[in-house]
Order: structure tokens, then sequence, then C-alpha cells
């Protein structure tokens, strides 16, 4: 058995992939998380997909699936979902870029359904998002 670790320890070293002990397990997952964050941040007013974050991430789709769930709770699409609405709550409270405006830079493809999407999450337009949540 020792014999056989060693020499998938060995494989992973020649592979590029770095080993881990233990107490370096335990960093890796937020290392990934970061990972995430830093995609969706940059990527959330393209058109991408879960492919091109597990490219990213140099896993499989399956496990990035995995790990959004784990991590997260939702799926790719709900987070990259996520991702755009905190970016239009926050232009909404913080800029004086118009509700169109908002709706392109968060990443949506038509403000009708930047609207029936922020409704849908806040309850409300964001044009009275706006007025009662202003910085």
């Amino acid at each position: 058995a020792l014999l056989t670790q060693l020499y998938i320890d060995l494989c992973r070293g020649l592979s590029g992939e770095k080993l881990h002990s233990p107490a370096d397990r335990e960093i890796l997952p937020r290392s990934r998380t970061e990972i995430i964050d830093e995609f969706f941040e940059k990527h959330h007013r393209e058109n991408v997909s879960q492919r091109d974050l597990s490219e990213e991430l140099n896993l499989s789709e399956r496990q990035t699936a995995r790990i959004l769930r784990e991590y997260y709770g939702m799926g790719f699409r709900q987070k990259l979902l996520s991702a755009r609405m905190d970016r239009a709550e926050w232009l909404l409270r913080s800029t004086e870029l118009g509700i169109s405006e908002i709706s392109a830079e968060a990443g949506f493809s038509s403000e009708g359904d930047f609207f029936r999407r922020f409704r849908s999450c806040f309850g409300v337009t964001p044009r009275s998002y706006r007025l009662k949540n202003r910085i």
C-alpha cells in the first residue's frame, strides 16, 4: 500500500499537481473559493459557462459543480446570477448610472430580463430599491 501511494504521489508530482500535507488540505478549499469568487467578479458581464470555471480551477466540470454546491449551496447559473445581482445592487446604491446602464454593466442581456430577475430576487423594482437604499 505504501509503495502504491508513493507511486501515485510520484505521478502527481511529475504531472505538475502539487502534493499537499493534511494541514495544507484544509487551506486548499479556501483558495478554490477565492478563485471562484474572483472568476465571478471578473466575468459576471460575460457569457461564461461552467466549463470556463472548471478550466480556471483545473478541475472537471463534475468536481466544479460539487464544489459550488458544497461551498455556495448553488449551481453555476445560480452563482452567476447571484454575482450579477450583487453587482447591480452595489451600482444602484452607489452610482448615478441609469437603470439600463446598470443592467448592461451587471451582465444582463436585456433591461426587461434585469427587471424581472431583480424583482424576483429583491421583491421590488430596481428604481424602488435605489430610492430606499442610497448610500
